[in-house]
């Protein structure tokens, strides 16, 4: 199809705009949904988190998928889930003192 795309099952087509897509919608999220309230109260973790968001959008440049370090995206991503993790309220994950 495009140069972009990888060679995997047809059931499962990924190109690199869609993956691109996908960092861009985790930034806009955090935005919309964590950045007033993490910046307010704690900015080193928001620095930190923005860092990992620019860093998952950076791993994501690549020509095509054959390039991408799936390893590294994937820790990249692990890092990022730890940091949202420390930045949500805890009764807003549904994880308050029961």
């Amino acid at each position: 199809m495009g140069e972009c795309l990888d060679e995997i099952p047809s059931h499962f087509w990924l190109s690199c705009g869609s993956v691109r897509a996908h960092a861009d919608g985790i930034a806009l999220a955090y935005r919309m949904i964590f950045a007033d309230t993490v910046e307010a109260g704690d900015p080193k973790l928001d620095a930190a988190a923005r860092a990992a968001i620019e860093g998952l959008q950076a791993a994501v440049e690549v020509p095509n998928l054959r390039n991408l370090d799936a390893d590294k995206l994937r820790a990249d991503s692990e890092e990022l889930v730890v940091l949202l993790q420390m930045a949500a309220p805890q009764d807003r994950l549904g994880q308050a003192d029961a």
